[in-house]
């Protein structure tokens, strides 16, 4: 936070572009947009039905896209997500009405061989890439 409200980090500054990726929790909404959702650093419920736009969503919240399958919508998943794909700063309008600040663009899933599955990171967090197969 600043003088005038949110900035942007070094950091996010410099990641801007490049390929990241992010370990946090898939926001519960009870309608949720196609080809999107929230990924927030901890988990959180809104209802657009009670609060509209005016919901407790922390400002890292990042909107994730998904751009390999824009008119799906991702069910909910409980529990820690591990998301990778290239990060976005700066103000945009999102198609669920909001302003983001941080957007990535998820990678496609890859395919998983059947003998060798991925090794789950130590968080505990789920490859969401190995979810998305079916979706």
């Amino acid at each position: 936070m600043g003088e005038r409200g949110l900035t942007l980090s070094e950091k996010a500054k410099v990641l801007d572009g490049k390929r990241v990726r992010f370990i946090g929790y898939m926001v519960r909404q009870e309608h949720s947009a196609p080809g999107m959702f929230l990924l927030s650093p901890v988990p959180v419920q809104i209802d657009a039905d009670h609060y509209g736009l005016a919901d407790d969503l922390p400002a890292t919240t990042v909107f994730v896209k998904i751009a390999f399958n824009p008119e799906g919508i991702l069910p909910y998943r409980p529990g820690p997500l591990l998301v990778t794909g290239v990060f976005r700063t700066g103000n945009q309008e999102e198609s669920d009405g909001r302003i983001s600040l941080f957007r990535v663009e998820l990678d496609p899933p890859r395919k998983v061989k059947e003998r060798s599955a991925a090794p789950v990171p130590k968080t505990g967090a789920t490859r969401l890439s190995r979810q998305l197969q079916k979706f």
